[in-house]
C-alpha cells in the first residue's frame, strides 16, 4: 500500500498541430477530453499506479509566419478533476487554421511546452509532453523572434538551445518523457535519435496522422507515467 504521505504528481502537456490536415486528431483529442481524467485514472489503477495530483496543459500551434498570434496558443495548467470543465472548453475551442502540406511551428510549440510551469511538489514527479505533427517543423531560428509576446520570453532561440533545455530541465531527466506522433525523417527523427527519454511513433507527412486513436493516446500517456 502506498504511504499516505507519499505524493506522486503528474503534469501532461498536449502539443497539437491545429492546421486543417489534423481534423481527425483534433476530433479525437476533443472527444478524449470528455473523459480524460476518469479514463487515465482507471487505466493507471489497472497497472497499480496511483497519482496524487494530475495537471494538464494544452499548446495549439499552426504556422507563426503566416498566422501571427494565432500561430501559437497555449493554456495554463488545468488541475484535474477540479478544472475538467475548463479543460474541455479550451480543447473544444481549438480552431483549425491554415495550410496542410507545409512546415509548421512544431519546434517553437515544443519549446513552449518544455518551458512549462512544471510542478515541483510531491515526492515523485512525472513531466510528460505529447506532441502531434503532420509535417517537418520550421527551423526554430527562423521564427522565434515572431512569437507572440506572451510566449516569447520562454522560447529557445535555436535548436541547440532547445536541446539543452530538454536535457537540463528543473526536473531530473528520468522524470521527463517526450512522446512524438510525427513524420519519420527530418527533425523529428533527429530528436528521437539524439534526445533522451523520447518515444517516436512515425507517420507519413501530410496524412493528418490517420489511424491515431484515442486508445493509443491514453496508452502512451499511461505507459509514460
Amino acid at each position: 500500500m502506498m504511504d499516505l504521505q507519499f505524493k506522486y504528481v503528474v503534469d501532461v502537456v498536449l502539443v497539437i498541430d491545429a492546421t486543417n490536415s489534423m481534423s481527425g486528431v483534433i476530433d479525437m483529442v476533443k472527444a478524449s477530453a470528455l473523459r480524460f481524467h476518469s479514463k487515465l485514472t482507471l487505466l493507471l489503477g489497472q497497472q497499480g499506479k496511483t497519482v496524487s495530483e494530475m495537471r494538464v496543459r494544452c499548446v495549439a500551434y499552426r504556422d507563426i509566419p503566416d498566422n501571427g498570434e494565432r500561430g501559437l496558443e497555449a493554456s495554463s495548467f488545468f488541475t484535474m478533476p477540479r478544472d475538467e470543465q475548463q479543460f474541455r472548453a479550451w480543447i473544444s475551442g481549438i480552431e483549425l487554421i491554415g495550410n496542410t502540406t507545409f512546415p509548421e511551428s512544431g519546434l517553437t510549440a515544443l519549446s513552449l511546452a518544455v518551458h512549462s510551469d512544471w510542478s515541483m511538489s510531491g515526492n515523485k514527479r512525472r513531466h510528460v509532453v505529447v506532441l502531434w505533427a503532420d509535417n517537418d517543423p520550421h527551423p526554430i531560428e527562423s521564427e522565434w523572434h515572431l512569437v507572440p509576446p506572451q510566449s516569447a520570453r520562454v522560447i529557445d532561440p535555436s535548436y541547440d538551445a532547445l536541446t539543452d533545455s530538454w536535457h537540463a530541465g528543473r526536473e531530473p531527466l528520468d522524470g521527463r518523457r517526450l512522446i512524438l506522433f510525427a513524420p519519420g525523417g527530418g527533425r523529428w527523427d533527429s530528436i528521437a535519435s539524439h534526445w533522451d527519454n523520447v518515444v517516436h511513433y512515425p507517420s507519413v507527412a501530410g496524412t493528418g496522422l490517420s489511424g491515431t486513436t484515442e486508445e493509443e493516446l491514453f496508452s502512451v500517456i499511461v505507459n509514460s507515467i
